[in-house]
């Protein structure tokens, strides 16, 4: 049973970030700007889901995996901005 729902939980995951190049077609910002963007709308997202299954993230964790999270996050951010810019130049050549 647990099997299905993390292969739903994948496939809708999936979803979500191959929609990603259709939406940013449409958005006139920058990369860092998009990149920016869609970070806090997941951001707002997840403390919303956080909130509703009444979980609390402790300071203890956070500050063990500190290092790790920092550099994960550069990461993101530096992968966000690298397809989201390459979205905006195929969307000039297109227009071309």
């Amino acid at each position: 049973m647990k099997a299905v729902k993390y292969k739903i939980q994948f496939v809708l995951s999936m979803i979500i970030f191959g929609t990603m190049g259709l939406i940013v077609r449409y958005i006139d910002l920058s990369s860092s700007e998009t990149a920016l963007l869609s970070s806090s709308i997941g951001c707002l997202f997840l403390i919303v889901v956080l909130f509703m299954r009444k979980r609390t993230i402790t300071w203890k964790l956070v500050k063990a995996n500190g290092c790790i999270l920092f550099f994960s996050g550069i990461a993101l951010g530096e992968i966000g901005c690298f397809f989201t810019k390459h979205m905006i130049t195929q969307r000039s050549l297109m227009l071309r």
